[in-house]
Order: structure tokens, then sequence, then C-alpha cells
């Protein structure tokens, strides 16, 4: 009959550190989520920054379309004003 008390003793001695193994890994998912927590809150700071880039982005490519088009209409005035005066001295020539 010893050798079934030893046997049981053995089995109780593995199912203890079976429990405090369970008991580290237990804590180790704890620390694990936690990091993917704080993960997540970091990536979703990073994409409003994200966020807000794009539209400060978006707003500099409204301006410098529109500084563009500035651009465009005082060369077109230049432009007629440069051929109304060829016409104004061919007609004056005639």
């Amino acid at each position: 009959m010893l050798v079934v008390e030893e046997r049981l003793s053995l089995l109780e001695g593995k199912m203890e550190q079976v429990g405090a193994t369970l008991v580290r890994m237990e804590g180790l998912l704890l620390s694990l989520n936690q990091k993917v927590d704080s993960l997540d809150e970091r990536v979703d700071r990073l994409d409003q920054r994200v966020d807000r880039l794009d539209q400060r982005i978006d707003k500099l490519d409204d301006r410098v379309v529109k500084l563009f088009l500035w651009v465009i209409g005082i060369q077109m005035t230049t432009l007629v004003a440069i051929v109304a005066g060829l016409l104004g001295i061919v007609a004056k020539l005639i």
C-alpha cells in the first residue's frame, strides 16, 4: 500500500507544480493583455495624428490650387494686355 501513497504524493506534487505554472501563465497573459491595450491606445493616438496631418495636407493642397489659379489669371491678363497693345500698334500703322 505504500507504493500507492508514494504515487499519490508524487501526483500531488506535480499538480502543485502545474498549478504554480498556471498562475505564472495567468500573470504573463495579464501582462501581455496590458501591453496590447497600451499598444492599441498608442495606435489610436497615431491614427488621430495622421488624420490631422491629412487635413492639413488637404488645406495646403486647396491653397496651392487657389494660388495656381491666381497665377494663371495674372498671366492671361498680361497676355491679353500685350496682344491688345500690339493690335493697337498695328492698327495705328495701317
